[in-house]
């Protein structure tokens, strides 16, 4: 029986040219696909049927850490997106010790984080959309 090991650290994040080393305590990353990838039918005398919905959008929601030097640089995107238009870029996921990989060439970022702020340091949630979410999910 082998063992295997999950190690966070092991998780490349790249959005566009920065590499995200500021991760949030707990769940720090959700990929999601912005839709079924089927849509089931069930006609009137218990016939199924599905239709493939072909839509290919989804999401990556980072938190990283309040104190994170990489929350400066997710605003810097969203300058040049709210400037000029210019705040779309890739992201990837690789685990560097699995088989997942989540890839999107074009996103951008959908609205800034809320601000929360205490006594303890808390998290900036940063949500990317994007048209086109490749994810594979290969495990560890």
């Amino acid at each position: 029986m082998s063992v295997k090991t999950w190690d966070a650290s092991k998780l490349k994040i790249t959005v566009g040219p920065y590499i995200l080393k500021g991760l949030a305590e707990g769940d720090f990353l959700d990929v999601a696909q912005g839709e079924v990838s089927f849509v089931m039918g069930i006609g009137a005398t218990g016939e199924g049927s599905r239709s493939k919905t072909n839509n290919r959008s989804g999401s990556f929601t980072f938190r990283l850490m309040q104190t994170s030097d990489d929350n400066k640089n997710m605003e810097i995107i969203r300058a040049f997106d709210s400037l000029g238009n210019a705040g779309i870029f890739p992201i990837s996921v690789s685990d560097l010790s699995g088989f997942d990989e989540h890839i999107a060439p074009k996103c951008w970022i959908r609205q800034p984080p809320t601000g929360t702020y205490g006594r303890d340091s808390g998290m900036r949630e940063w949500i990317f959309d994007t048209a086109d979410i490749s994810m594979f999910f290969g495990g560890n």
